[in-house]
């Protein structure tokens, strides 16, 4: 799957605005080692331009049926592993 969009790095991780019809929430996750994750310095340059990914594109879903409104609930997202995707720059034309 490719998608297209503008490369961000938000409270989470990477981001991928525009990437979706809808505002749907799409996330650059890494897979961390017992090591820890240092995010691929040779992505900084393409930070605030507009990116194809492609890669196995992964949902996350989670029941919140139980949680009380005042819970801060986690939200479905789309997501894509960092180490396993393909980034390359586009002309944002």
């Amino acid at each position: 799957m490719s998608l297209r969009g503008r490369l961000e790095v938000g409270k989470g991780g990477g981001v991928l605005f525009g990437g979706t019809r809808r505002a749907v929430i799409f996330y650059l996750i890494p897979r961390v080692p017992p090591r820890g994750y240092t995010w691929p310095s040779t992505l900084d340059r393409l930070l605030g331009h507009q990116v194809r990914v492609t890669g196995t594109l992964r949902f996350e879903g989670f029941d919140n049926s139980h949680d009380s409104p005042e819970m801060q609930a986690a939200e479905a997202h789309y997501y894509m592993i960092v180490q396993e995707t393909h980034f390359e720059g586009v002309d944002s034309r």
